[in-house]
């Protein structure tokens, strides 16, 4: 049984795992009655510092599943939808019942009421005002029949949270029988036990079996209460709260893959399942392909997850396997060569399983339907469209060409308009000015002047050194005896020098 743990007011209290009753989600309200009103926390954030206060993991499932819709709630909405889905559906009328047992206890006590201690004792009470509680057989007919738990009627379309009547009075109760419910209206519908009218696709899957062991399959999920449209207790006001699906599309993906006789890759749809731990392929497909064929160590038992009164429906022995290598249709991703196993009747081509998203490393996003290799973010079901590709940079003799074009094509354009202006007339000319020869005499005089200036003083420096400015001979005139001699260095001997200097001083450095 789950305990409330509040010993510091300021701190916020604690659930511990276990089961719940009325009395203790009352004490755990006033316990967060009592943190909220310490801590001063504002309306609006009641419920997000409360949440932490659970440690049981089945309500930890619950906060997680509905996390963003319980931060919309009240904190008076909260504890009402907690009390909804972890307390009996007729727990208000156990607490009812409850309560006027101790009343009539405690006027027994205190010798006010005889007749109500002679209730109190008794087990199902008649002449009191509330109804007696349920029975396991009551309880399953109104549930089998769409009925209520609180007014113990059939055939009312509602449960107990949202049903608009009162509790039957304990006067006169009748019990609830096949025939008739508490108020005496009969049923109009029957229970239907049977499971073999059910309908519904099968689940199955493959897991790995053992020669030696009839413990290692998995039994078929069929049809059931658990994928219908009402929940096992006959509560059908729970689809307007689930909205999980009974089922899901697979992840198929279409790629390409080469064999040795085929002369181009051949278009393949293959089912990636998360939750194989082993890739198949499919016989057919290997014979058509002319993949090599490789033998296993030591055969691979497989088999179906359902059975027939604990016997194995179907299986299989697997020997061979080949190397598979699979390529996107866009080509931009190329899986990681991967052992798959030969099998026959498979549903697929191909099935990718855990060991092929793991060589791959392959991120699988079951709620936004997508596979990403974490290495390029490449997503395998919704591939993004390459981008265009650059056009080649243009050699240097097509730009010189087309300057030239433009340039040429530029003249003959205002060439045509300065024409078209001068026959309309519209084209006018700026206002130039007449030339001023004084000016421009003025000005090749101070330009003759500065040239003589510059000449002036050549001279003078040629004058001053001139044992550096005299003419050379000529080449008959030169001395014949040599001054200098300046000897070159071979190249080829200089590189392997330095080879040789460089290999000693590695080797000295070693």
């Amino acid at each position: 049984m789950a305990v409330v743990e509040h010993t510091i007011t300021k701190h916020c209290p604690i659930l511990t795992p276990g089961d719940v009753t009325p009395h203790i989600i009352h004490h755990l309200e006033m316990s967060f009655g009592e943190y909220l009103v310490v801590r001063g926390i504002e309306d609006t954030d009641h419920v997000k510092n409360i949440l932490r206060a659970f440690k049981d993991i089945h309500i930890w499932d619950w906060i997680a599943s509905d996390y963003t819709c319980l931060l919309t709630l009240s904190f008076k909405e909260f504890m009402s939808e907690f009390r909804q889905n972890y307390l009996e559906e007729d727990w208000e009328m156990q607490v009812n019942v409850s309560k006027s047992q101790r009343s009539n206890k405690r006027q027994a006590l205190s010798g006010k009421g005889h007749n109500a201690n002679t209730q109190a004792s008794s087990s199902q009470p008649t002449d009191s005002s509330n109804p007696p509680k349920l029975t396991e057989a009551e309880r399953a007919l109104l549930l089998a029949h769409d009925g209520c738990l609180k007014c113990h009627q059939f055939n009312v379309g509602h449960r107990n949270f949202a049903c608009p009547n009162s509790f039957p009075s304990g006067n006169g109760y009748k019990t609830i029988t096949l025939a008739a419910d508490a108020a005496g209206h009969p049923a109009k519908n029957k229970p239907n036990t049977s499971g073999s009218d059910a309908k519904g696709k099968m689940v199955a899957s493959i897991s790995e079996a053992k020669s030696n062991s009839d413990s290692s399959f998995v039994a078929a999920v069929g049809p059931s209460c658990v994928l219908s449209n009402r929940s096992e207790s006959g509560d059908s006001s729970f689809g307007d709260v689930v909205s999980a699906p009974i089922c899901a599309k697979h992840f198929v993906w279409q790629y390409t893959i080469d064999g040795p006789l085929g002369d181009y890759p051949v278009k393949i749809s293959t089912l990636v399942d998360c939750g194989a731990h082993v890739i198949l392929i499919h016989s057919d497909l290997v014979c058509s392909l002319a993949l090599p064929i490789h033998t296993l160590d030591e055969p691979f038992h497989i088999n179906t997850a359902l059975n027939d009164n604990g016997k194995k429906c179907f299986n299989a022995v697997l020997h061979n396997y080949v190397f598979l290598l699979v390529t996107s249709l866009d080509g931009q991703f190329t899986s990681k060569p991967v052992r798959a196993l030969v099998a026959n009747n498979l549903c697929m081509s191909v099935i990718l399983g855990l060991p092929w998203l793991i060589h791959n490393g392959i991120v699988a996003d079951f709620a936004n339907r997508s596979c990403i290799v974490k290495k390029t973010g490449y997503n395998l079901l919704h591939p993004t469209p390459r981008p265009p590709s650059q056009p080649p940079k243009p050699k240097l003799r097509k730009l010189v060409e087309q300057t030239k074009a433009d340039k040429k094509q530029a003249l003959v354009e205002l060439v045509t308009v300065c024409q078209e202006k001068i026959a309309n007339g519209t084209l006018t000319f700026e206002a130039v000015s007449p030339i001023d020869i004084i000016a421009a005499v003025k000005e090749h005089i101070e330009v003759l002047a500065n040239a003589a200036d510059l000449w002036e003083h050549d001279t003078s420096m040629k004058d001053h050194y001139k044992d550096v400015f005299q003419p050379i001979p000529h080449f008959n005139d030169l001395p014949k005896d040599f001054i200098s001699c300046i000897q070159l260095k071979d190249a080829e001997k200089t590189i392997q020098e330095n080879t040789e200097k460089l290999g000693k001083s590695l080797s000295n450095s070693i």
